[in-house]
């Protein structure tokens, strides 16, 4: 829901999103849980996100936070290369 939320204006700019997680420790425990985040543009490319920290559920929160901010950032960059071609 909190990836849903955070990408939802994109919608329709977004071909499919990947999700991962990863306890890289295992039971051995410290900051050591992944979520990796991977937004495919299409033609405009994908949007890599990682984060890692104690707490799984602190990991996604900030990864799809970023991940929303670069999915901005990167159809910015398009949005102003077809203005500047003009």
């Amino acid at each position: 829901r909190r990836l849903a939320f955070a990408l939802d204006r994109f919608a329709k700019r977004i071909d499919h999103v990947r999700v991962r997680f990863a306890d890289l420790n295992g039971p051995k425990g410290g900051v050591d849980k992944r979520c990796a985040i991977e937004c495919s543009l299409g033609p405009y490319g994908a949007v890599v996100i990682e984060e890692t920290d104690a707490d799984l559920y602190t990991a996604i929160d900030r990864a799809a936070s970023r991940a929303k901010v670069a999915v901005r950032r990167k159809l910015d960059k398009v949005k102003a290369s077809w203005h500047g071609r003009r």
